[in-house]
């Protein structure tokens, strides 16, 4: 099967992007628990909303990125993208 170099690119700038923000998801979230922690022993605040916030927005933009990769997979394997296939991939 011959992949199509666009759409290998376009892979590989998705992985980097998912890269990227996944790795900073990682360390809001660790910043975040590590907050909740010391404040469960009383050593500390608890995590502040904004950081809570920022966790999750990160986290979401990682999944959006990986779910976009998922898609220029199956595109570049001929497998349309339906909603049958994203629920499966979600679950």
């Amino acid at each position: 099967m011959e992949i199509d170099p666009q759409a290998l690119e376009s892979w590989k700038q998705l992985y980097s992007r998912w890269s990227k923000v996944h790795s900073r998801a990682r360390k809001a979230r660790f910043d975040a628990n590590i907050a909740l922690l010391k404040c469960a022993y009383g050593v500390g605040p608890p995590p502040t909303r904004t950081q809570l916030i920022r966790a999750k927005r990160l986290e979401d933009d990682a999944e959006m990125l990986r779910l976009n990769m998922d898609e220029t997979i199956l595109w570049m394997s001929g497998v349309e993208w339906t909603e049958d296939v994203h629920a499966g991939l979600t679950e």
